[in-house]
Formats: C-alpha cells, structure tokens, sequence
C-alpha cells in the first residue's frame, strides 16, 4: 500500500525506464475492460469521463469494450478541455466505436444503461469535488446500477465521493482504500517497470510542494540549524541550499565561536549563539523547536564533549523531524529519538553509526541498508556514487551526480536540502529521495560549467534550475 502521490512518481518515471504513459493508460483500459468482460453479462455500459488522466483510463476501456459492447462515454466537460494528448488519443480511438454524450444528459444515460464505469477522477484530485461533479457524484450513488471505479473511486480520499461495487486498482492498492470506500479491490498490473519504484528519477519531482497564490511567509518551511563550530562552512552551505530549495527562513543556533563569522556570511541568517552551560542551551533549543518544521543536527559541530552532550540530549527529546548529519551522526547509534528522524552518512560514518562497512555489492548494500533503516528505526540515506535510501521498508537508488562532487561540503548542501524538503511537507523518505535526485542533477550541471573544480556553493547556485527543469516535466 502506497500513498497517492507516489503513483504519479512510478507513471513519469516509468517513462524515464523505456515504458511511456501511453503505453500505461493502455494496460489500463485494457485490465479494466477483462474485469468488465469476466465479471458481468451485459450489453449497455456507461463510461463517464473526466478530462484527466483517470478519464484517458476510461477511453482506453472503452476502446476495448465498444468492440462487443454496446458503450457510451460521457464526457463530464467539452473534449477539447481533454489535457493530456494521451488521453486525446484514445479519446479518438474510442469514439469512433462508442457512443459519445455530455453530462448534461447524466440522468437519462444512467437510466439506460446496466452498469457505470467511473473515470472521472484519479489519484490527481486535490480537493473535495464541488459544483456540478459533486452533483455527478451522488447521482451516480443513487443509481441501483452496479459501478466500477478506474483506480480509485472518484472523489477520495474526499467527499463526496463515489460508492463502487469494484475498484480495478493498478500496481497497488492506495494508501487508505478499503472495502468500505472502494467495494471489492482488484489490483492489476499494468506493466509499471521495477525500476521505477528502485531508482529515483523525474517522478520524484511530483513530491516538491509549490506553494500556493496565497501563502504568507513562514508557510512554505522554517528550518532549524545546530551546526557550526570549528567549522563555519557547512551550516552556511546547508542553510544556503534550503533556501535554495525553497524555505521561507533558516535559523542558525552555532557555538559562540562561530558566532560572529556565521553572522558575517550572509544577512539572509538569523544566528544565535548557543549558551554555554548546556541545560541553558538544551532549554533553549527545546523550548525554540515549535517555531520550525525540521531540524538539522551536525554540521561543522566537531566533536566537543559538551556539544555532543547537548546534542545527544535534543535528538532524544526533540518532537519535530530531524535531519542528523556529519558529527552527530555517531550519536544516533546509542541515543533514542522520539520523532522521524533521516541520517545522511558516508561510507565513514555508516560505520560509526551501525559497526559495519558499506557493501560493495550495490543490491547487498541496498538491503544493508534497509536493514539498519529497520532496525534503528528511521530514514538512511547512505550516500556514494550510488546513493542508498531506506525507511526500512522500502529501498531505492540514486545515480545522479558525478566524480567533482568529492570536494568538501557537498553533503552539507544534501543535507540542506533535505531539510528544506521536509519543512515543505516531504516524509523524511520522500525527502531523502528528491533531495538526493536534486543534489546529484545540480552537481551534474555545476560540472558541465566547471569539471572537477566545481564547488559546492555552484552545485547551490543550481538548484533553482534543477527545481524549475523538474517541474517543468511533472506539470
């Protein structure tokens, strides 16, 4: 059982694997129509479209059945308002066999025909249906007559939202159906590679939360940082990444030696120096972590006994998600966490963490991984020139980025980005997995400019390009 959302994952990067969403929506059509033919003895069937992809699953099912059914499409708006030219395609397909009617006219076609199948919405929906498909919608759970949903019944996880007797689900079943929502689930297979769901890719970019017209600052992320000391460089990359990525604000909370150099980098930081005494500091931290939507515990600390202390201390009792790198990674291996938690380690410091040494084997590795993941309980992203991700229940890849990226303080900027991801809404998986996929296209394209004498601030400063590309292919 999987979340709506990676659905759409699996369709764009199924494509990136060689099996195009036209070919998907064909399986589609295809498997519900074999549920249709083995299921009921029928003549007159009602296909009632939308203008999304939900609906193009429906053409495709009609395609087949009006070959030996009689079948009629209703169009739920003008075809011309058919958005995806996939589904226009099978639209034609379709009405060259079928029967083709508007919604205008849902009464009387519910009346005359002896079985419904809903196409009018798909895992795409983001709202409750108002206005007229409302109206649809509860006509069509009057009607006696039995009804197939297309993947999911249109309408959830909202409502209104239609009552099937069948669901003919593909790949899996989404997260939340049931029989008491969805009737008798049916999961097909519609030909989605294992690749897709293994190995990050465009689709992953359907997890980027845009933010909306009316969003006011503070709404689209506010990321904690403990990090800096010794070193002042790696909260600065961080901190710049996840406002590259997309945060409203990003606090730095840094020991007061790195105080006054961390405030001189950049005005975009809001720096505070962290107390001496540690319950002081501990109280302060525990006491600012409602204001943020993730902390990121790590970078540039070192390795000062009291700061380490302080953080074992709020990585036990933090209550928002946490992102633990570089110094602080060690300390997850005997401290506990009350809240989600994603570690990003090294070769190095997976071995610190958990006292074993990465496999060289990339599948070993990946259920290595996947292992710790269960067994400490959090999200792994085991970075290398395949970076392994894994909550513990699943395990994917990641192979974008390249040799350049070896330079100091590339895993600040993941770790970054990471974070922002997260404060934008991402589950810790989610956000492990696009922030990799980002981190290694911006590396990619900071290394056509520079080669090998990339740096990390230009892997920063393309992330903005990396997140318009991406979105550009989800739309």
């Amino acid at each position: 059982m999987l979340p709506l959302i990676e659905f759409r994952v699996l369709d764009f990067n199924s494509e990136m694997c060689g099996v195009s969403r036209e070919v998907l929506m064909g399986n589609a059509g295809r498997a519900v129509a074999e549920v249709i033919k083995n299921r009921f003895k029928v003549k007159n069937i009602l296909v009632v479209c939308g203008p999304g992809n939900n609906g193009g699953d429906g053409f495709a099912a009609a395609a087949v059945l009006g070959k030996e059914h009689n079948l009629t499409v209703c169009l739920t708006e003008n075809p011309m308002s058919i958005k995806s030219q996939i589904a226009k395609r099978y639209f034609r397909q379709c009405r060259k066999i079928c029967n083709v009617d508007t919604v205008v006219n849902i009464e009387q076609l519910l009346k005359n025909n002896e079985l419904i199948i809903d196409a009018i919405f798909g895992i795409g929906l983001n709202r409750a249906p108002e206005g007229k498909y409302a109206e649809i919608i509860e006509k069509i759970n009057r009607t006696r007559k039995p009804v197939v949903s297309v993947d999911v019944p249109s309408g959830f996880p909202y409502a209104p939202a239609i009552k099937p007797d069948i669901t003919v689900t593909f790949h899996d079943v989404k997260e939340g159906m049931n029989e008491e929502n969805s009737g008798e689930i049916i999961v097909k297979d519609i030909g989605i590679p294992l690749n897709a769901q293994r190995e990050t890719g465009t689709g992953e970019f359907c997890l980027y939360k845009v933010p909306g017209k009316n969003t006011h600052k503070g709404e689209n992320g506010k990321v904690l940082v403990i990090g800096g000391g010794p070193y002042t460089g790696a909260p600065y990359f961080a901190g710049m990444a996840a406002y590259r990525a997309g945060v409203d604000l990003v606090h730095i909370f840094t020991q007061k030696e790195a105080y006054h150099t961390l405030r001189g980098y950049s005005p975009l930081f809001i720096v505070h120096a962290l107390a001496d005494d540690v319950e002081h500091a501990l109280a302060e931290l525990l006491a600012q972590q409602k204001n943020f939507d993730v902390c990121l515990v790590g970078p540039g600390l070192g390795n000062a006994e009291d700061v380490m202390h302080l953080c074992t201390e709020f990585i036990e009792r933090a209550k928002i998600p946490l992102v633990v790198d570089a110094d602080a990674i060690k300390l997850l291996r005997k401290a506990g966490h009350s809240s989600d938690v994603l570690v990003t380690p090294h070769a190095g410091e997976f071995y610190e963490l958990t006292g074993e040494k990465l496999e060289e084997d990339i599948e070993k590795r990946g259920a290595q991984v996947m292992k710790w993941a269960a067994q400490l309980g959090l999200t792994i992203l085991a970075k290398g020139h395949v970076d392994v991700i894994s909550d513990g229940m699943h395990a994917c890849f990641n192979r974008t980025g390249n040799p350049g990226m070896t330079v100091g303080g590339t895993g600040d900027v993941l770790a970054g980005l990471c974070a922002a991801l997260i404060a934008k809404g991402c589950t810790p998986y989610q956000s492990a997995r696009l922030g990799a996929y980002m981190n290694g296209l911006a590396g990619d394209v900071a290394f056509e400019k520079y080669r090998y004498g990339l740096l990390p601030t230009d892997i920063i400063d393309a992330i903005p390009q990396v997140i318009r590309d991406g979105l550009e292919k989800v739309r």
